[in-house]
């Protein structure tokens, strides 16, 4: 078992990787999507495997949007980051999916580093999904002030903030210490029109499960897998984390099997095209079976898509969509009741 904790070490080779933690993811606008870059493989990572995309990465109005999916690397450095799409005043943390639908978290600086929550490179090493994985880049974002004995993180260092980018607010920084699992208050201009859960990561030493449970009247609390307020107070990276601000443009999904919308006050299950981008919102919960819709044709993605989600009780789970508009809910350690109790389609996305 290896030992992986939020600190500086180099990659076995000439070139640094600042800090790294573990690799612990609108019917409307059709506009063109950005240029993909192909993102350079090292350390023996290769992509596509599962039939995804090869790894690539994008920018777009300041949000760096990744694809596809790699396996089969000898470590946890698997690929060199373009110069200008990695931020210069801090190191970001997002979740990601990993085998058998496992946490994990990557590290995106000059390298891009992935870590599971069991500290098992075996996870990482059989599937590590980028797709649904975005971080926003630039500053200009409105501060986030802090209450309740919460300060900027000394492990990521990047002041806690959130841009609003047409429908769409995201968040971006890191943040520790607090008192209460209650960090700060959403400002009015960024609130959501009804509740949302957004997966995030957690954890100091080892990556941990976590969400941000967003409020209409602004109120956020971050909850843990675990159900202890250490593994949020230690470190909780707020990158990565996004939700659409309202149902403005999106599209009704026709939900089958039982499956009903908006539990715990949230929103219908709806997407929407932005960019190229298809985007999700809202949650589901009470199927049948493992099936809740089947995407739209404008929506299906080109290879198969995995990506992470938020389940009952904050436990992981991932959609598996396939290039035929098959979808299909997994879950950590195949306990579907907790797909059935809750699952939330907010904060979800992948480049078509």
């Amino acid at each position: 078992m290896k030992t992986t904790c939020l600190m500086k070490y180099e990659r076995p080779t000439p070139m640094l990787a600042a800090a790294a933690f573990v690799v612990f993811l609108v019917a409307a606008t059709n506009a063109a999507s950005a240029q993909q870059i192909p993102l350079t493989l090292i350390d023996s990572w290769t992509g596509a495997p599962f039939g995804t995309n090869p790894a690539s990465v994008e920018l777009d109005d300041g949000v760096v949007r990744f694809r596809g999916a790699i396996a089969g690397g000898i470590n946890d450095f698997a690929f060199d980051m373009p110069a200008r799409l990695y931020p210069s005043d801090g190191v970001p943390y997002m979740p990601l999916d990993l085998c058998d639908a496992t946490y994990g978290v990557l590290s995106a600086i000059n390298v891009g580093v992935i870590v599971s929550e069991n500290n098992d490179f075996n996870d990482e090493q059989c599937f590590s999904s980028l797709d649904g994985v975005s971080m926003l880049l630039h500053k200009g974002s409105q501060p986030l002030t802090l209450i309740n004995g919460w300060m900027t993180s000394q492990l990521g260092v990047i002041s806690p903030s959130a841009r609003l980018i047409g429908a769409i607010v995201h968040l971006r920084g890191s943040i520790q210490g607090g008192t209460t699992a209650n960090p700060f208050v959403m400002p009015a201009s960024l609130r959501p029109a009804a509740t949302v859960f957004i997966p995030v990561v957690l954890g100091c030493n080892i990556p941990a499960n976590g969400r941000l449970q967003i409020n209409p009247d602004g109120t956020v609390t971050i909850e843990a897998e675990s159900g202890t307020l250490e593994d949020a107070t230690c470190f909780t990276s707020l990158d990565g984390a996004w939700y659409a601000k309202n149902a403005s443009g999106f599209t009704p999904l026709q939900l089958i099997n039982g499956w009903t919308n908006a539990p715990y006050s949230t929103s219908n299950a709806e997407v929407k095209m932005i960019n190229g981008v298809v985007t999700f919102k809202g949650a589901i919960a009470l199927g049948t079976t493992a099936e809740p819709f089947v995407l739209p044709q404008a929506f299906w993605p080109k290879a198969n898509v995995y990506l992470h989600t938020d389940l009952c009780m904050t436990t992981n789970g991932r959609l598996f969509i396939q290039p035929n508009g098959t979808v299909t809910i997994q879950e950590e350690n195949d306990d579907f009741a907790n797909a059935q109790c809750f699952t939330s389609l907010d904060g979800v996305s992948f480049v078509q």
